[in-house]
C-alpha cells in the first residue's frame, strides 16, 4: 500500500526531444532552441552529439552546437533553459543515424567486460 501511495504522489514526466537539425528547416518548419517551452517539458533531450574514436563526446555540428568560432552555441542555449525552469532536466543524446554503429559496438563490448 505504501508503494501505491508513493506512485500516486510521483510527478508526471513530459520528455521532449529536440532534433538540433530542425534549425535548418525552411519556413514554418524551422525550430530553434528558444522555441522549446521549458515549462511544458520536465526533461529535454538534445540530439545529437557524437562519440570520438578516443571515446570522447564530440559535436557533430560545431557551427550550430558550439559558441566558438562565431558558432550559434545551441548546446549552451539549450542547457540555459534551466535558468527559466530550474527543475528542468537537460539530457544529451549521443549517436544518431549518421554516426553508424561501429564505435558504439566497441563501447558495448567494453561495458560488457566491466559487468
Amino acid at each position: 500500500m505504501v508503494f501505491l501511495l508513493f506512485r500516486l504522489a510521483e510527478k508526471k514526466k513530459m520528455v521532449c526531444y529536440y532534433g538540433s537539425w530542425a534549425v535548418y528547416r525552411p519556413g514554418a518548419g524551422k525550430f530553434d532552441v528558444e522555441d522549446l517551452d521549458p515549462f511544458i517539458c520536465t526533461h529535454i533531450i538534445y540530439g545529437f552529439a557524437g562519440l570520438g574514436y578516443d571515446n570522447t563526446i564530440i559535436s557533430l555540428d560545431p557551427y550550430n552546437d558550439l559558441p566558438e568560432n562565431w558558432g550559434k552555441g545551441a548546446m549552451v542555449r539549450f542547457t540555459g533553459l534551466k535558468s527559466q525552469n530550474p527543475d528542468l532536466k537537460a539530457i544529451l543524446a549521443i549517436g544518431g543515424w549518421n554516426e553508424g554503429s561501429e564505435k558504439y559496438s566497441k563501447v558495448r563490448v567494453f561495458i560488457t567486460t566491466l559487468l
